[in-house]
């Protein structure tokens, strides 16, 4: 019979990932192989027993190879013959999408939802790249079209996040240190003054 194996990220799809994230802690045994290649090449476990020792090694090897490979944030991509475009403004997120991008995100077996959140169907743009998604109503409508998304654009979302909390944290530091050399100065003001303290408006 004839294998299809995934040799790129994005030819493995976000459901795949979650059915082999709920294995991923096993034993890598003989097992544990057979489930990740039924899993990522949709063949029944119990064929996969026909096949030579040597093509399971490799197959196993080949699509830990592709799991592992980067991936890089995309703002648009097309899907089926729909647009899908990430959320332009997450600053101005309503109620309803913040909530349950916080109820949904930190568990993998739910980012089918963060992706339905995140992404959604372009409605309009215009000559410039700017977009206009459609309007929020829950994730039930796309939650399962999001699990037949390519791992690379989910492996994305979290790139660019994961470089954001950076960020954050970085500003966060430095604000902390600035807020530290200014305390630091005043206690070294009040010691020169000689127990002088300082005056209060």
């Amino acid at each position: 019979m004839k294998v299809i194996l995934p040799e790129h990220i994005g030819e493995i799809t976000l459901g795949q990932f979650q059915q082999y994230h709920e294995i991923s802690d096993n034993e890598v045994d003989y097992s544990h192989k057979k489930k990740v290649i039924s899993i990522f090449c949709n063949v029944d476990e119990n064929l996969i027993d026909q096949f030579p020792s040597k093509d399971i090694e490799s197959f196993y090897d080949q699509i830990m190879k592709a799991l592992k490979q980067d991936s890089e944030f995309q703002q648009t991509f097309n899907f089926n013959g729909i647009e899908f475009g990430f959320h332009p403004n997450l600053d101005q997120m309503k109620g309803a999408e913040w909530g349950d991008l916080m109820n949904y995100h930190n568990d993998i077996k739910n980012y089918h939802r963060v992706m339905a959140i995140l992404y959604r169907p372009i409605l309009e743009k215009d000559s410039f790249g700017n977009y206009k998604l459609i309007d929020y109503n829950g994730t039930s409508e796309y939650a399962e079209t999001m699990k037949q998304f390519p791992l690379n654009i989910v492996n994305g979302v979290m790139v660019f996040f994961y470089n954001l909390a950076k960020e954050l944290e970085a500003y966060i530091l430095k604000f902390t240190n600035k807020a530290q050399q200014k305390e630091q100065t005043l206690l070294n003001t009040l010691n020169v003054g000689g127990g002088m303290q300082p005056l209060s408006v």
